[in-house]
């Protein structure tokens, strides 16, 4: 039975989880430089033309010593603050306001924030050298290569609610999700782990599902439909698609977690140029050149990723393909993953993780 529609004027704290058919009237991104957050805000309207968010505006035009304009929205107490003064100060002459931690959007109603700037924001540019000595976590911003597969003991994915981010705890059964949704088939979605590199340093980074759908041009359901039709269901079985994530040079932010002796990326690139920047700043050359630690901050990071919530295992995969007859021979421990492929198109490889 689906949720009873939910109207603005009836929300309050008797519950989490409310249906709002609603309309965006207006966005913005609001920016914690002190902390390092970043938050959208919106004004939505419902059906019944309640809104919610911030109500009352009041919009004024601001004019400098030279003559610039500029648009400003005073909202709730200093609209208010602004208008009492207004109606009572009966003196003529010019209205001075001094504004702090004002924000500045375009047309559009968007932060004027460059994608460049919201990879790097408050993260450390660090060297993948570098990386490998940290006994925190730390957010951070590298480049490294793409080397090979680590094979978990899930595989190449896990299965996930369909209306949030919480790992189903058995994907073959149906199942109520702590976000109240009904879940009858949950979705796979990626959970990728690589061995990065970079010069003669190697780190283990997982990568997410947004990331790798992004490079693989397929979700992990389609990809996981593919293989059924072909015959194949053993989530073990590595695809020949995922060898897209193999050999790529890419810029990523990531968030170096030592006590597993991984990384979690949130964001990553392959554009060369801007590969080029980082690097430049990181002092890295074709020889790899000694990294310096410099910190960014100019925007915020907004994608969420998840972190640690699937078991890991400690197989080492090896730096280049070998035949089917090897794998056959039960060599698994000198193998040990899945960077592997065959001639034959509807063939895949399985390889079993090292316990």
């Amino acid at each position: 039975m689906s949720r009873k529609v939910d109207y603005i004027k009836d929300l309050n704290d008797s519950k989490e989880t409310w249906k709002l058919p609603v309309r965006i009237l207006d966005a913005w991104t609001v920016v914690n430089t002190v902390k390092g957050t970043e938050h959208m805000e919106m004004i939505v309207m419902d059906s019944k033309s309640n809104t919610g968010g911030k109500k009352e505006v009041v919009t004024v035009n601001l004019k400098d010593l030279k003559g610039n304009l500029i648009n400003c929205s005073l909202w709730e107490k200093y609209g208010s603050k602004f208008m009492n003064y207004y109606n009572e100060n009966k003196k003529s002459g010019a209205i001075v306001i001094i504004l702090t931690h004002a924000m500045i959007i375009d047309s559009k109603g968007g932060a004027q924030y460059t994608p460049q700037e919201k990879f790097v924001f408050n993260a450390t540019h660090m060297a993948l050298k570098d990386i490998c000595k940290l006994k925190e976590d730390t957010i951070c911003v590298t480049v490294a290569t793409t080397l090979k597969f680590h094979v978990s003991k899930h595989g190449w994915f896990y299965y996930n609610c369909t209306n949030c981010n919480i790992k189903a705890a058995d994907p073959k059964k149906p199942y109520k999700c702590k976000c109240e949704e009904q879940v009858n088939e949950p979705i796979p979605r990626y959970k990728v782990e690589l061995y990065v590199q970079s010069g003669d340093s190697q780190y283990r980074f997982v990568f997410w599902d947004a990331e790798c759908a992004d490079i693989i041009d397929k979700s992990a359901a389609q990809l996981r439909q593919t293989m059924i039709e072909e015959g194949e269901d053993d989530p073990m079985v590595y695809p020949a698609d995922l060898d897209k994530m193999l050999n790529l040079k890419m810029a990523l932010r990531v968030k170096i977690q030592p006590f597993y002796r991984q990384g979690s990326v949130s964001k990553l690139s392959i554009d060369e140029e801007f590969i080029k920047q980082i690097e430049s700043v990181l002092n890295i050359d074709e020889n790899h050149a000694p990294s310096q630690y410099v910190k960014a901050a100019t925007s915020e990071e907004i994608a969420l990723f998840p972190t640690n919530d699937l078991e890991i295992s400690s197989a080492i995969t090896p730096s280049k393909r070998r035949s089917i007859e090897e794998l056959e021979s039960g060599d698994c421990e000198q193998l040990g993953a899945c960077q592997l492929s065959v001639s034959k198109p509807t063939k895949h490889v399985k390889v079993e993780p090292k316990d």
